[in-house]
């Protein structure tokens, strides 16, 4: 693996952690959501839900796609 593929590695490896991290985030946000539903409009509610649902799916989708292109590089070792 020449030097340019393992920075590509590299970079998506630590895309991956940032966007799990996110992912992490999101779902707390959410949680914490959930736990103040009923000081929230239903309709205000239900529209946040939907937001977090959408940007939680999303951001899976991202690590789904970086753990595609990761396997997509071929075999690796321990130089990451």
């Amino acid at each position: 693996m020449s030097d340019a593929d393992w920075d590509k590695e590299k970079l998506l490896r630590e895309a991956k952690a940032k966007v799990e991290k996110l992912v992490a985030s999101l779902i707390a946000q959410q949680q914490d959501l959930d736990r103040f539903a009923t000081q929230i409009a239903p309709d205000k509610l239900a529209q946040g839900q939907k937001a977090f649902d959408d940007a939680i799916g999303s951001t899976l989708k991202t690590v789904h796609e970086i753990d595609q292109a990761l396997r997509a590089g071929g075999p690796t070792d321990a130089r990451h």
